[in-house]
């Protein structure tokens, strides 16, 4: 297991991948599905956000490959042959997607809520910032600019607080 932790460490953590890091970073995503009251390092949150976003761009740049073959501007009976084929490869990849979105959902809330607490700061600062967002949209509307400018704040502000290092007590 590639952790940089010692088994005091992780006890106290609650979290036996404390410091993950690499490819052991999705062991531990995943090992820690509902695990809210742990911790987790700096190492393992950027490391499974990393994977995270690749693996993103993979199912985005497929859906682009997909559609692309929408605009070839073919007419006939072969545009519809294209189209059918091309309809069952958007329906794949969107089902791919949703799948992708409810696997990490929780996890990522999980990881998110751990990395919080291990920097020192408790966890309903970060439920206090969705009901803030949640309350701006109702309030100023979605695609408004002062939604927009809460959505940027509270980016930075989750930003700044996983960039943080870790607070454990000395001894431990």
């Amino acid at each position: 297991m590639a952790t940089k932790s010692n088994h005091c460490e992780q006890d106290y953590a609650h979290n036996r991948y404390y410091g993950a890091t690499g490819l052991t970073a999705i062991a531990a995503f995943f090992a820690n599905y509902v695990n809210f009251k742990g911790r987790s390092r700096r190492s393992e949150y950027w490391y499974m956000s990393l994977w995270l976003y690749l693996l993103s761009i993979i199912l985005v740049l497929g859906m682009v490959l997909i559609l692309s073959g929408y605009a070839t501007g073919i007419q006939g009976n072969a545009a519809t042959a294209l189209g059918r084929t091309l309809g069952v490869g958007v329906g794949v990849i969107l089902v791919a997607i949703v799948i992708y979105a409810f696997a990490i959902f929780l996890p990522s809330l999980t990881l998110l809520v751990r990395r919080y607490r291990d920097a020192g700061c408790p966890w309903w600062v970060l439920m206090i910032q969705y009901g803030v967002m949640g309350a701006g949209a109702v309030i100023w509307g979605y695609p408004s600019d002062a939604f927009n400018a809460l959505s940027i704040i509270s980016g930075l502000v989750t930003l700044v607080i996983t960039l943080l290092p870790s607070r454990i007590p000395a001894g431990n």
